[in-house]
C-alpha cells in the first residue's frame, strides 16, 4: 500500500476496535489468505478475548503484506468489513492528494478558524473552573445538525473545523476535570472527532490531533497498549509536518504519553526499559523547545512554560496525575535540573495558566520533601490543592489530599513558603528574593465573553 493507503487502513482498524468481533473476523480474514502468520493471528485473538492490548506490531506490518485490492477482495466474504474499509478508502482517494511535505500546518482557512481556535481555547482553560458548558454544547448540536445537512463544499469544510475545534476543546476540558479518568479514552467525543476528521479542510492534521488526544485520555486512563500505539502514529504523522502550534502540542502529547508509560514501567520494577523512555521524555521536551524556537514570543514563552512543566515532573519523578513514580530513579543531577527548571519557569510566571502553576507548586513539594524539608512540602501541597480546588481539577485534588492525609493538617504560612530557598549548588539562586518567589493569581475571564466570538464564526460560516 501507498503511503494514503496505509493512512486508510490505519483509520480503518482504530474503527474495529470498538467492535471486538468484527476485529476478529478481520484478523481471521488475513490469516486464512496469509497476510499474517498463524501465530499472529492466534496471539491477536487471544487478546482480543482476554480483552489486552493487541500486538501493533503485526498491525503496523500489514500494510507492507498486502496491497489496498487483495485486502478488499479478502473482505468480501464479510460484507460488513468490506463496505467499511472500502467507503474509507474511495473517501480518501476521491480528492486530489496533497503532498504530505506541502500540507500546511494551520489548515487551508486558518485566517479565521485558527483565530476561532485561539481565542476560544484560550479563554476556556484560562478560566480554569470550566467545564463543557452548556453554550459549548448548543453550539456542538448546532454544528453537528448544519454538517449533516449542508452540501460538500468549501462551507461544510469550514463548519466542519469548527465543530472539530469544539471536540477537540471538549476533549481537552474532559481530560483536565474529571475526577474518573479511568474511562476517558472510551468517551463519546473521541468517535465523533474520529468520525467527523475526514470531513475538515485538513485531514491529515485532523488526524494527528485526533490520535493525540486520544493517546493522552488512553494514558490517564491506564490503557498502555493504546498508549505506545497512538504515541507511534503520532511520530509517524509528525513527520509531514515541518511547522505549526498544533505540531507542538502534539509532540507535547506523546510526552504526556511516554511519561505515563514511564511511570509503568517504574512500578513494575522494570527500570532498564523506564530509563529508555525518561531519555526518550527529555529528548522530545528538546525537541519541543526547539519546535516553538521560531513563534512570536508570546507563544514561545506560553509553551517554554509547558514543556518544562513536564520536563521538572520527568527528573523529580511524578506522573501526568500528579502522584509519586514508585520505584523512579532520581539522582542529584536530577533534582539540580529540577531545580534550574523552577527556576526558569519562576522568570516566565506571568501569564502561568492555573494548571501549570498547580504543577508548580507540587513541583516545589517534592524537592523541598527530597531535600528534608517536610513542613514546606506541606505548604506547597496545601497551596497546589487550593489552586486545585480553584481550577475544578479533581484528580489532582483527590492526589494532593492524599499527600496531605499522613501528615498534620497545619500548613506553613504562605509567607514563609513564598520566602523560602530551595537549596542548590547554583550561587545565583542564593540572590533569590521574597518577590521572586511569588506568583501572581491568575485574572479569569468571563465564559460571557466568548459569545461574540461565536456569533462572529456563524456569520462568516453563513449559519
Amino acid at each position: 500500500m501507498n503511503e494514503e493507503e496505509t493512512r486508510s487502513f490505519f483509520e480503518c482498524y482504530l474503527r474495529l476496535q470498538r467492535h471486538p468481533r468484527r476485529l476478529r473476523d478481520f484478523i481471521e480474514i488475513l490469516h486464512l489468505n496469509s497476510v499474517i502468520t498463524y501465530e499472529d493471528c492466534l496471539s491477536i485473538i487471544k487478546s482480543i478475548k482476554r480483552n489486552e492490548p493487541v500486538n501493533h506490531e503485526i498491525i503496523q506490518s500489514i500494510p507492507n503484506k498486502c496491497r489496498k485490492d487483495k485486502l478488499l477482495h479478502c473482505l468480501k466474504i464479510n460484507p460488513k468489513l468490506y463496505t467499511s474499509f472500502k467507503n474509507i478508502f474511495c473517501k480518501t482517494h476521491s480528492a486530489t492528494v496533497k503532498t504530505p511535505q506541502l500540507i500546511c500546518a494551520n489548515g487551508t482557512n486558518d485566517s479565521y478558524i485558527n483565530n476561532f481556535y485561539e481565542m476560544l481555547k484560550t479563554k476556556a482553560l484560562r478560566s480554569g473552573r470550566l467545564e463543557w458548558n452548556a453554550d459549548f454544547k448548543r453550539w456542538a448540536d448546532h454544528l453537528s445538525s448544519v454538517l449533516q445537512t449542508m452540501p460538500h463544499g468549501t462551507e461544510k469544510r469550514n463548519v466542519a473545523d469548527c465543530f472539530f475545534v469544539l471536540l477537540d476543546l471538549q476533549a481537552v476540558l474532559e481530560k483536565r476535570h474529571e475526577a474518573d479518568k479511568s474511562h476517558l479514552w472510551i468517551r463519546p467525543v473521541f468517535q465523533t472527532m474520529e468520525e467527523i476528521l475526514c470531513e475538515t479542510s485538513n485531514p491529515s492534521l485532523s488526524r494527528l490531533i485526533f490520535q493525540s488526544r486520544k493517546g493522552t485520555a488512553c494514558a490517564q486512563s491506564h490503557q498502555f497498549g493504546e498508549v505506545l500505539k497512538y504515541a507511534s502514529l503520532v511520530l509517524g504523522d509528525i513527520a509531514m509536518f515541518s511547522s505549526g502550534k498544533q505540531i507542538g502540542s502534539c509532540i507535547f502529547a506523546v510526552v504526556n504519553m511516554y511519561l505515563q508509560y514511564y511511570s509503568s514501567l517504574c512500578r513494575q520494577s522494570r527500570i532498564v526499559e523506564a530509563l529508555g523512555y525518561k531519555k526518550q521524555i527529555l529528548h522530545w521536551v528538546e525537541i519541543g523547545f526547539s519546535h516553538f524556537s521560531q513563534e512570536e514570543r508570546d507563544i514561545q514563552l506560553n509553551w517554554r512554560r509547558v514543556y518544562l512543566d513536564k520536563k521538572v515532573y520527568c527528573h523529580l519523578g511524578i506522573d501526568i496525575l500528579s502522584r509519586d513514580i514508585p520505584g523512579a530513579c532520581i539522582t542529584d543531577t536530577d533534582i539540580s535540573e529540577a531545580n534550574r527548571c523552577i527556576s526558569e519557569m519562576l522568570q516566565l510566571k506571568d501569564g502561568m495558566e492555573k494548571l501549570r502553576l498547580l504543577h508548580h507548586f507540587v513541583a516545589y513539594a517534592k524537592v523541598s520533601r527530597l531535600e528534608g524539608s517536610l513542613e514546606v512540602a506541606k505548604g506547597y501541597w496545601k497551596e497546589a490543592l487550593n489552586v486545585a480546588e480553584q481550577g475544578g481539577f479533581l484528580s489532582e485534588v483527590a492526589v494532593l489530599k492524599e499527600h496531605l492525609s499522613f501528615t498534620a493538617s497545619t500548613a506553613v504560612p504562605i509567607e514563609d513558603i513564598v520566602s523560602h530557598r530551595i537549596p542548590s549548588q547554583h550561587d545565583e539562586r542564593r540572590s533569590s528574593t521574597k518577590e521572586d518567589r511569588k506568583i501572581p493569581q491568575e485574572n479569569t475571564e468571563d465564559f460571557s465573553q466568548l459569545e461574540p466570538i461565536w456569533t462572529e464564526m456563524s456569520k462568516k460560516l453563513h449559519i
